[in-house]
This record gives structure tokens, sequence and C-alpha cells, in this order.
């Protein structure tokens, strides 16, 4: 209780979000935490009299190696991962295209050199932190071929989850499925688009999340028995209601909703992406392509029986930690621990 704490994060959709969460979870351990949103809140604001600094994501990392720098304190950085669409054309980068993205988008990915030095800086300051971390194996090995070091101070922080207990898993299902995510090209719902244009179910499409690629996946599917319903910025129980209600939800590129929609008795088919499959091994329905998740998906939509089994298996690799997601308490055990370490 001793530690005096500066936890430094960017902010999120609607003022919130996973890190900020965490700040406020973990605050009552130290015998105090400040709480710097970037962009938001001052360096003045505080008494800063810390004993050690905790940037929490990539955008934060600099800026907290340079006031862990400037106050001779101890600094743990953690910084999720970097983009391989961002580095297209360096060491570590990959080609867009098998992101989300699509031929316009090549000229301004294909070595960026405002990203570069973005995704340079932070890795440095990583590096040359008392500590850091990294969401993944996946996502140390691209930071070690980018960056050329070996990384030997970055351990693996998985993503947490409050995981709560409390949900209704046997309420009817109505004539629906699901897809969380905002709609930006890497999180590939475009992709989810064309699978559900194969499939051609006569039921809707409920998409919680908001963003650019809107209008290309209306267009896709502007001439499908598939309606379109869209949610923006819903978070809370009014997300856990509308997962509950879902026959089964589709997925590419989040980590989460997955295990949200376990929660609620509601199955999950993953487009087979290597880094969703790091955190859920066999635990998820996984598809290789628009023809296998769209066969998926009839058998999802007819049988009751195997999405009731499905959403069971995950939601007991859940808690009897089978995952590589941690629970609440323990992301702030690791986070805990770490900075009392130095």
């Amino acid at each position: 209780m001793t530690m005096k704490v500066l936890y430094i994060t960017p902010n999120g959709v609607g003022d919130t979000s996973p890190q900020i969460a965490m700040a406020n979870f973990i605050r009552p351990r130290f015998r105090r935490l400040d709480l710097l949103v970037t962009g938001k809140d001052s360096v003045h604001d505080f008494e800063q009299d810390w004993d050690v600094v905790f940037g929490a994501m990539e955008a934060s990392v600099p800026i907290a190696f340079q006031i862990a720098t400037k106050k001779k304190i101890p600094l743990y950085s953690h910084w999720e991962w970097l983009p391989p669409f961002r580095l297209f054309g360096y060491p570590g980068g990959d080609d867009p295209r098998n992101w989300g993205y699509r031929d316009e988008h090549l000229d301004s990915h294909y070595m960026n050199n405002g990203y570069y030095h973005m995704y340079k800086q932070i890795i440095e300051c990583a590096i040359n932190s008392n500590i850091n971390s990294c969401a993944g194996i996946i996502c140390r090995d691209i930071a070690n071929e980018f960056s050329g070091d070996k990384l030997k101070n970055c351990f693996i922080k998985y993503p947490s989850s409050p995981m709560p207990r409390d949900k209704n898993r046997d309420r009817e299902k109505e004539d629906c499925f699901i897809t969380i995510s905002r709609l930006v090209p890497n999180k590939r719902v475009v992709d989810l688009a064309l699978v559900v244009r194969e499939a051609n179910l006569e039921t809707t499409w409920v998409i919680v999340g908001s963003g650019p690629e809107q209008k290309l996946i209306e267009k896709i599917l502007e001439k499908s028995k598939t309606k379109l319903k869209f949610y923006a910025n819903t978070n809370g129980e009014e997300k856990f209601s509308l997962l509950s209600k879902a026959k089964f939800q589709l997925s590419a590129w989040h980590g989460l909703p997955q295990l949200e929609a376990a929660l609620v008795g509601t199955p999950t088919i993953n487009l087979d992406i290597p880094y969703i499959r790091e955190l859920y091994g066999n635990s998820l329905t996984w598809a290789a392509g628009i023809k296998d998740m769209s066969e998926k998906m009839n058998l999802f939509f007819n049988d009751r029986k195997t999405c009731k089994e499905k959403a069971d298996r995950l939601y007991e690799a859940a808690f009897s930690n089978k995952l590589n997601i941690n629970t609440l308490e323990q992301g702030a055990d690791i986070i805990e621990e770490t900075l009392r370490r130095l």
C-alpha cells in the first residue's frame, strides 16, 4: 500500500477503455494511483512524487519513458503489439491486404515513414524500460523482427476480462446473429460480410460497432436475404443483452467478444487468425475461409443444440484457466507484482 504509481493510458471510446477500467480496479492496491489519460489530462495536474511509472498502451509508452527518465524512477511499459500492416515494407511488416485492406490502401501503407518512426520510438522506449510486456508470443515475434532486438526484458501479458458469472445463459434466442467490432479494415468485418452474402440466410445480422467500412458492408449485402441492423458505441449491459439474444456470433480480429458471448450462452464462429487462436486454442469454432464459415453459419443457425454445446465448451474453458485470457484479478495481480518488483 506504500507505493505511489503514475498510470498512463490513451483515452478510449466513450471516455473509457479496458486500460482505464483496470486503473480504477487496481487503484486500492496502492497508496496512490494517479491516472493520466493522454490527450485529456496533464502531468502537471498531479503531485509528481511517484515511485514508479506504468505506460499501459503503445501510445503512452514514449510519454511514460520521458517522465520516468526525467524523474529518475522505474518504468514498466506495456505495448500490446506492432500492427504488421503499418510496417509494410519494413522488417516484421506484412501486406495490408492480408489484414482486410484493399489495393487502394497500399500506397499509404508501403514504407510509411510516419508509422515507422512512431513504432520505432515505441519499441525503443519499451526496450529501454526497466521491464516491458506485450499481448502475445506472436506480438513479440513481430517486434523482435522489426527492432532486431531479442526483447529479453519483455514478458507476455495476455488481455484481461471481468468474466462476470452472473449473466443469464439461457435466454430465448431471437432470429438474428451478431458481430461486435469496430468497422475499420483491419478488423476484417468486410470479409465477414462476404461470408454472410454467401450464406444468404433469411435473418438479421446485428453489428455492434461503427466506422468507415459500414457503407461497403451495406453495399455487399444490398441484394441479400440477410437484413442489417447497426448499433454504435454500445457497451455494458446493453451489449450483453444483444449478445444473449443472438443465435451465434461471427468474429474475426477482436479478442474478447468471443468470451463475452459465451458468458451469455452464445457461441462464436471465428476466422482462423493466428493471434486469436493463441488466445483461445481449440475452444472456438474456427473457419478457414468464406465457404467454410458460411457452411458453419448454416449449421449453427439451424441447430440450437450444437450452439449450446459450443458456448458451454468455451465457458468451461474460461473458468478452468484454459484460455490465454486473464480475469480482471489475474491481470491486476500481474501489473501489481511487476510494479512492486521494480
